[in-house]
């Protein structure tokens, strides 16, 4: 057979991710400073897990949550703004109950602040057994500016959260949630260029 090719280009990649990170907290995995909880110490590594034991409180308004510093390749790159990133992770918990994922910031005048509100924010179930859970958003020039250290802003952190320890819908109980293998990347789409070449070569 013969083939012809003719006006070829050359394309950038359309599957290569700006970001693509798997914290398996074993050979990856943040550090010590990148978990911090607020409430007190209610998480650490152990076996390989990221392990939480958020308390109960007689303070319907009380929260706890943790903080991982897991997007700081994002904000580092001003051409991601415009893309999609997502992050998937699997949990369980020793009673069944629910869980925030949040964009979470720092704020001069609200250390505690969830970036967004409820729009970057959402609640997975969790049970015994291991599942995983997705999370993705868009990265907005906002957001981007907010990462990197608009005035009396910090950087856009993942925030695990637990309202009065953790909750089942119907009580407050304690509990160890186990979070492993997140991974954070970008959402691709074909680039069109590619058609065009496949057209070019009569593929």
């Amino acid at each position: 057979a013969t083939v012809y090719i003719d006006e070829l280009v050359v394309v950038e990649d359309p599957y290569v991710r700006s970001v693509d990170t798997t914290y398996d907290f074993e050979t990856v995995k943040p550090t010590d400073a990148y978990i911090t909880g607020f409430g007190g110490s209610i998480a650490s590594i152990t076996n390989g897990e990221l392990q939480m034991t958020p308390s109960k409180s007689t303070n319907i308004n009380s929260r706890q949550f943790v903080r991982l510093y897991i997007f700081d390749s994002i904000w580092a790159n001003s051409t991601n703004v415009g893309k999609t990133f997502t992050v998937t992770f699997k949990a369980k918990s020793t009673v069944d109950g629910k869980m925030d994922f949040a964009l979470n910031g720092y704020n001069a005048d609200m250390p505690i602040y969830s970036y967004g509100g409820t729009s970057y924010s959402t609640q997975f179930a969790l049970s015994g057994e291991y599942q995983t859970y997705t999370y993705t958003f868009t990265v907005s020039q906002d957001m981007f500016d907010f990462a990197n250290n608009a005035p009396g802003k910090g950087p856009i952190v993942a925030a695990l959260r637990f309202y009065n320890g953790f909750s089942d819908g119907t009580a407050y109980n304690s509990a160890v949630i186990s979070i492993d293998d997140i991974h954070v990347y970008e959402e691709l789409t074909v680039d069109k260029s590619f058609k065009y070449l496949s057209e070019k070569l009569h593929i």
